[in-house]
């Protein structure tokens, strides 16, 4: 009888044993990186709607462009200058565009337009405006998707 009773306690004390390592190991392996995975995507978030700037462009020089600020993470109701770098993105409406930010900003971006822009220690890293009206996206092509040039959407409304 003394042998079941311990064989029993050994088996129970082996159960709990492996319920209580895999339990831990679950822990530290699935639970807490799922937190720290929840916590830091909260924390670049906030990050991201600091610099966040919506607005009207005031001015839109080559690697430069003026923006009154209307909302996002500060700077509101003020004019603000950022540079860009030939890095910056450019995106109207729901493409992107394949030029270099410095150069293209002036052939896609005009004073007036609505924009947003992702701005960091002065520099604008992207910057978007909705398409106009005349910018439909053309399909086909070897890209996919693409914007027509500004000028090619003047000169088709000079045609008709």
């Amino acid at each position: 009888m003394r042998k079941g009773i311990v064989a029993l306690m050994v088996s129970a004390a082996f159960v709990a044993g492996a319920a209580a390592g895999f339990g831990g190991g679950y822990y530290k392996y699935v639970v807490e990186p799922q937190k720290q995975a929840v916590e830091m995507a909260k924390k670049q978030q906030e990050e991201m709607n600091r610099m966040v700037r919506r607005g009207t462009l005031t001015a839109v020089e080559p690697g430069k462009i003026t923006l009154k600020v209307e909302d996002g993470g500060g700077d509101i109701g003020q004019e603000l200058t950022l540079s860009l770098s030939e890095d910056a993105t450019l995106q109207v409406g729901m493409n992107f565009i394949d030029e270099d930010g410095k150069a293209g900003v002036t052939k896609w971006f005009k004073p007036g337009d609505a924009v947003s822009v992702l701005a960091k220690d002065g520099e604008a890293l992207a910057l978007y405006r909705p398409a106009r009206p005349g910018e439909e996206i053309q399909e086909g092509g070897e890209g996919g998707d693409a914007l027509p040039s500004p000028e090619a959407g003047q000169a088709q409304g000079q045609k008709k």
